[in-house]
């Protein structure tokens, strides 16, 4: 199976805006800076979209059955989300308990069953350890056997974009006469971003990658003309180009592709890890006044050791447990 060198570049620089992002949040920056880094929150729509890619991609050239797929896929981002819950649930349920009440009465089971993205919950019940995207990844890796016989070519591909964004449009047509919000089932929302991907696989594989980024260039104008530029419709658009535009770009740097390499192996782990590291320094700013080179320091020194304890201690032993069996 062809390995795809830009797509580890992209996810790398997806990853590192997410944690500036959120390291960004902790320095309270203000200005230009604040604004630039607050514009790399939208790298999840990049991990979004190199997912789907890939997802479609994978399943295809592999001839998996889609149990087998969902194993491996599953296999993958589960156990690393796991752990990161468990030492939630010892952290925040045994030790702190600050976990507030949960209207629902759920509890620790929104995040055992990864339900809690369709079910609405409040301060940590809805987001904690930032793990709100695993929801999303879960239900696409699902879907992704249907859809890979639904879209088997470009053309198909192209009307499953269309068919899923008017089927959000209907989605808010429908929560807006039952008067809920967008937080009930709100993985449903996020399914366009992944036909993105999957959009830019066929485009690929069929050698039509010209046509489609001047095709995506089109939607992008339309949805800039609907919102503003900075919208996830619009963005996802851009990257999406750019994820075509990128398909033949590979440094010719051994120590920078090295680089790229180490962080691409690292990157769910970095993903789901600084979250615990953010926590962390959530909790020493709110008894001490921390300088921003410490916050820096802790930010990127702490991710890189979870990373690693996350990615050997949890990641690769559990996959070799699962290649072994399956």
């Amino acid at each position: 199976m062809k390995y795809f060198k830009n797509l580890s570049y992209l996810r790398v620089i997806a990853c590192i805006a997410i944690v500036c992002t959120h390291i960004s949040q902790r320095l309270m920056l203000e200005g230009r800076i604040y604004e630039l880094t607050h514009y790399m929150q939208h790298g999840v729509y990049l991990f979004f979209i190199i997912s789907g890619f890939l997802a479609l991609y994978t399943y295809s050239e592999n001839n998996y059955s889609p149990v087998r797929y969902w194993i491996k896929r599953l296999a993958r981002i589960l156990p690393v989300y796991y752990a990161v819950v468990i030492y939630d649930i010892i952290v925040h349920g045994l030790i702190l308990k600050d976990m507030p009440h949960d209207w629902a009465g759920l509890g620790w089971l929104r995040y055992i069953f990864i339900i809690g993205q369709y079910i609405p919950g409040e301060n940590q019940w809805r987001n904690l350890s930032f793990t709100w995207t695993i929801g999303i990844f879960v239900l696409f890796y699902i879907m992704t056997p249907i859809l890979a016989r639904i879209m088997k070519t470009y053309r198909s591909s192209l009307v499953g974009l269309a068919v899923t964004y008017l089927c959000m449009i209907g989605l808010d047509i429908l929560y807006a006469r039952l008067e809920i919000t967008r937080d009930w089932f709100t993985p449903l929302f996020y399914v366009l971003y992944f036909m993105f991907g999957a959009v830019a696989c066929r485009a690929v594989q069929e050698h039509k990658a010209d046509r489609a980024s001047l095709l995506l260039a089109c939607i992008m104008l339309y949805f800039f003309a609907m919102s503003k530029f900075n919208s996830p419709y619009t963005l996802s658009c851009l990257f999406t180009i750019i994820v075509l535009a990128s398909m033949n770009v590979e440094f010719k740097n051994s120590y920078v592709n090295k680089m790229f390499d180490v962080l691409d192996r690292f990157s769910y782990e970095i993903y789901l890890g600084h979250a615990v590291v953010m926590e962390i320094i959530d909790m020493l700013m709110a008894s001490y006044i921390l300088p921003e080179a410490a916050i820096t320091g802790i930010a990127v020194v702490g991710t890189a050791i979870v990373s690693v304890v996350l990615y050997y201690g949890v990641d690769r032993p559990v996959n070799a447990f699962i290649r072994r069996r399956t």
